[in-house]
């Protein structure tokens, strides 16, 4: 599901989608992705996420930035 610009050893990878009713938007989309990424690469390297998609702006993420895991069931869509 993703790709790394330079060497890179990525594991453990966990999906989730699903709909969630949002109080002020209504049925929303809901993507989580996380995995375990190990920079293999002599550099710095980046890792992409290709999300098709018509409309998505960086205001439709959320960061879980370097807290671990990201409880479902603690989210709400933005």
């Amino acid at each position: 599901m993703c790709i790394s610009t330079g060497e890179a050893a990525l594991s453990g990878t966990i999906v989730y989608c699903g709909r969630q009713h949002h109080s002020v938007h209504g049925l929303v989309h809901v993507l989580g992705y996380q995995n375990t990424a190990v920079n293999l690469a002599d550099g710095a390297n980046a890792m992409l996420l290709h999300l098709p998609t018509r409309q998505l702006t960086p205001r439709d993420f959320l960061s879980a930035g370097r807290a671990g895991d990201l409880p479902c069931t603690t989210w709400s869509p933005p």
